[in-house]
């Protein structure tokens, strides 16, 4: 059971504003931030009217998502191009995506192309990755592999997980590239240490088809499970089948039957007729086990809960009394519990210092509980902690740090946490990126 303070706010630009607007810039991004849109649009309104290109990226964001007025995407598109003709990058790149799906301007393939290569050259990793699929796909230009390759390139190596993953597909299969297992295998690996599904389960097709590494059983077991658990059908399917044919692991019918049912609940015909199959060689006793797994397995990923059995029910006690009102009581079961390193409790003790509840506010304190939290890989704490180190709340202000945690929590499936990487993004230069990107690729939890 969690509280969570702030809603994810859409990615805003923030590319540093004039020195005589950048105060009333800055109390707009932190009125927006805070959810207060009457307030950022009072500040950001004469900036962009004034011809800030930022201010009126921003501008495109609030009509984009109808914060503080009604959702408009003609508006939108009029602020982004502003800003887009004033070589606004992350403006661009909202642009083509605009174009690409017809939403405030006719869809023209073309104009998205274009662009996303204005944005792509100045760097900006979604706009190169974007690309690699325009070419490959041959979306307003006539297909190229060998481009998409290298656009697809330039993003992988600025950690995007999605290039990694089309990459490595081009390196199996030798589109536009010399087909290599090996250099398949490397941007697998690099995609599924990031959490990306598809390439979790690709990189066991490769382990256990022995392509680019030795054939192992067991390590494509572990991958298709990782890929799996986030609800991915594939790898579902062919978890069925390694728990069926017995392949890195003792065979297992009720499992088999059990992973098959949660990729037919996606209306996977495969899935659905490999588990009426197998069901011929079980009891009905087997098959009520296994269908069984499959509900408890929905409902916990539906709320996954990662309380210690031991604190469980202080922890229920202390939320009880939260809910309630009963601060005081609820401070007393829970601080024990943070303090002895239960996650949840950091993380809801975190909740209490920002809002003043049964303690007296403190975002320093707040930080610590979260930062506590946050490296045992609970992702609404990744969040919160870098929400405030982009607002500098009990933290000092730090985008580099904001974009890391945020980087963290995305990978979880997080998001407004992958929206808001932007934010500290469009403000930084390449070298805090790059900085901000390495800390969160060589991050490890307590």
């Amino acid at each position: 059971m969690r509280k969570i303070i702030w809603a994810a706010p859409f990615a805003l630009f923030l590319a540093l504003a004039a020195p005589v607007a950048a105060q009333n810039f800055e109390a707009g991004r932190e009125a927006y931030l805070r959810e207060n849109y009457a307030a950022a649009l009072q500040h950001w309104q004469p900036l962009a009217a004034a011809g800030n290109a930022a201010a009126q990226a921003n501008l495109g964001v609030m009509y984009y998502r109808g914060h503080g007025m009604a959702r408009n995407y003609d508006e939108a598109a009029k602020w982004y191009l502003l800003a887009a003709q004033q070589g606004h990058a992350q403006a661009q790149t909202t642009l083509g995506i605009m174009y690409y799906h017809g939403r405030g301007v006719t869809r023209d393939y073309e104009a998205a192309l274009n662009w996303y290569q204005m944005a792509a050259n100045q760097g900006v990793a979604f706009a190169q990755s974007r690309l690699g699929f325009i070419y490959q796909e041959g979306k307003g230009v006539a297909a190229d592999q060998t481009a998409a390759a290298g656009w697809y390139l330039k993003a992988a190596l600025q950690g995007v997980a999605y290039a990694q993953t089309r990459l490595a597909d081009m390196y199996r299969e030798g589109r536009g590239v010399t087909a290599s297992a090996g250099e398949a295998l490397n941007w697998y690996r690099r995609a599924a240490e990031q959490g990306n599904a598809e390439a979790e389960t690709r990189l066991g097709d490769m382990y256990r088809e022995g392509k680019g590494v030795a054939r192992d059983d067991a390590q494509a077991l572990a991958w298709y499970l990782r890929a799996a658990e986030q609800s991915n059908a594939r790898a579902q399917i062919k978890l069925g089948f390694m728990y069926q044919d017995g392949m890195g692991v003792g065979q297992d019918y009720i499992e088999a039957y059990m992973w098959w049912s949660l990729a037919a609940s996606q209306d996977n015909a495969i899935a659905a007729g490999a588990r009426e199959q197998v069901a011929g060689n079980m009891t009905a006793e087997e098959i009520a086990e296994a269908r069984q797994r499959a509900r408890d397995w929905r409902a916990t990923t539906a709320q996954i809960s990662l309380v210690p059995p031991g604190a469980a029910a202080d922890f229920e006690a202390g939320m009880a009394a939260y809910q309630s009102g009963d601060f005081s009581a609820a401070l007393a079961k829970i601080k024990p519990l943070a303090e002895s390193g239960h996650a949840e409790a950091q993380y809801n003790l975190g909740l209490m210092y920002v809002g003043g509840h049964g303690v007296a506010r403190n975002d320093a304190e707040a930080a610590k509980w979260y930062g506590n939290a946050a490296r045992q890989e609970l992702t609404e704490a990744q969040y919160n902690l870098g929400l405030m180190y982009a607002l500098g709340q009990g933290v000092k202000k730090n985008y580099i740090l904001a974009h890391m945690w945020w980087t963290i929590a995305a990978r979880q499936g997080h998001q407004g946490a992958s929206k808001n990487r932007e934010i500290a993004a469009a403000g930084m230069s390449r070298d805090q990126m790059a900085e901000a990107q390495k800390l969160a690729r060589e991050w490890q939890p307590n």
